[in-house]
């Protein structure tokens, strides 16, 4: 197994594992990491594509620096993933490629704009893929977790180089921003562990024939079903 990140892991991997540093917003060197993962795996079986950030801000106020974070992270990284990967899986006609969104994608939640707009922007862009690859025998699917324990909103290196957790600026926006955080933060440490979602992936990558989304946590189930707007927090 190889493994792709811009930073170096703060856990230890397993013997077999193959850890490469690599910016996956370059298109150029991930294509180069891919072909590398092929050749020392022998073949390609499957991308899983987990890098993410989010923000939290308005969207007046967010600039286009963050915007190009969050979208280039979440949306451009996995196209560049899959594009590097389909050679090698189409020479062979079978393949699997795995991107992870967020209930954010079914959810909009004021003060996360740009997030939810990116995991939905990763949606449309998986299941066009899916269609484009099914004739060389590869298919994209979806793995849609609601809320995770990790650090993702307090900067702290768990999403990948995150730009989340910012302080509230002075604005007409700051105090309606501080209480969606913290309201935010909340749900994330009711949400699932981590190895939910691992475990979770592990399954879509070893059935026969996953469906295009699978929802992890009770929120994300509710969030799909129900819809709407995660209201802004009133406390």
């Amino acid at each position: 197994m190889i493994a792709l990140s811009r930073s170096a892991p703060d856990v230890a991997f397993e013997a077999d594992v193959h850890h490469v540093l690599v910016d996956l917003l370059d298109a150029e060197a991930t294509a180069a990491a891919a072909r590398g993962a092929a050749e020392a795996l022998g073949r390609l079986d499957a991308t899983v594509y987990v890098a993410g950030v989010t923000l939290s801000g308005t969207v007046e106020e967010s600039t286009g620096h963050e915007f190009d974070r969050v979208m280039g992270t979440n949306v451009r990284g996995a196209m560049h993933v899959a594009r590097a990967a389909l050679p090698v899986m189409r020479a062979a006609q079978r393949g699997l490629i795995v991107n992870v969104s967020s209930q954010s994608a079914h959810l909009p939640s004021p003060y996360f704009g740009l997030y939810g707009a990116s995991k939905a922007a990763l949606e449309h862009l998986t299941v066009s893929l899916d269609h484009e690859v099914r004739p060389f025998g590869i298919a994209a699917r979806l793995v849609v977790p609601g809320g995770v324990r990790t650090g993702i909103l307090d900067g702290d290196g768990h999403g990948a180089e995150a730009v989340a957790g910012h302080e509230p600026t002075e604005s007409v926006y700051a105090s309606a921003l501080e209480r969606q955080c913290r309201r935010a933060r909340r749900a994330i440490a009711e949400g699932v562990e981590a190895s939910v979602v691992a475990e979770a992936i592990v399954g879509v990558l070893r059935a026969e024939d996953p469906p295009m989304r699978t929802i992890v946590g009770e929120d994300a189930l509710h969030s799909i079903a129900e819809g709407g707007v995660w209201p802004a927090a009133s406390d």
